[in-house]
């Protein structure tokens, strides 16, 4: 839990706390799975729970239609979530690479789709294209009536909220050493955290463990004056 403190360099002391804080529960920078969100908390799709073969089996008949279709898509991200859980990064890549294409056809955007693109991304090694990916998302949730972001601790306990984005693209860029975009995105976090009509810790669901975060709307003016 962290307790806000008006002292000069505060932020960056508890941004190098962040980066160590990452680099203890992972061990390494260069695993792939440093900082990875338990998709299993914030994607619904029945199809993460077929196996490989399945998934291979079933893309041909989704995809098949003439107009792309939402399950099509589910089930490329949840064949490359399998690949990459499996050691096969070539592979994955390949059908993230795919993905990409067809999300450029959806003028719509589905937020929680570009989010666990953004998901693999980052599992795959490509933490530029994961960055990108999570900034769409935050887009779509800002603008999307149905995920405000502004409500507090129950909405974030239905799934996305701007405000669980940005904390995911801010623990990533601080693992990644990205002190300004993370200082630029805390800027951006302060407002919703002054939104929120409840004081109950804000958690991210990693893959091992879940992080707790005391959310204090005076810690956050630090982000925007230091």
């Amino acid at each position: 839990m962290l307790e806000s403190r008006p002292e000069s360099g505060f932020f960056d002391h508890y941004l190098e706390s962040y980066r160590t804080l990452g680099r203890k529960i992972y061990g390494s920078r260069n695993s792939l799975n440093i900082g990875s969100t338990d998709l299993s908390k914030y994607i619904t799709s029945n199809f993460r729970e077929w196996d490989e073969e399945a998934l291979r089996r079933g893309l041909p008949e989704f995809a098949s239609k003439a107009t792309p279709t939402p399950a099509a898509q589910e089930i490329r991200l949840a064949l490359a979530e399998s690949l990459l859980r499996q050691g096969k990064a070539e592979e994955a890549t390949k059908v993230l690479c795919e993905a990409t294409a067809i999300k450029q056809l959806d003028s719509a955007g589905d937020v929680s789709q570009v989010f666990w693109m953004a998901e693999l991304e980052w599992r795959a090694g490509n933490a530029a294209s994961s960055f990108a990916l999570l900034r769409e998302a935050l887009e779509l949730a800002d603008s999307d009536q149905i995920l405000p972001g502004l409500i507090g601790a129950q909405e974030e306990e239905r799934g996305f909220s701007s405000l669980h984005i940005l904390h995911t693209l801010i623990f990533r860029l601080n693992l990644m050493g990205r002190k300004e975009e993370t200082a630029q995105a805390w800027a951006k976090a302060a407002p919703l955290i002054a939104a929120r009509r409840d004081r109950k810790p804000f958690v991210i669901h990693l893959t091992t463990s879940d992080l707790e975060f005391d959310l204090d709307t005076r810690f956050c003016a630090l982000a925007i004056t230091d």
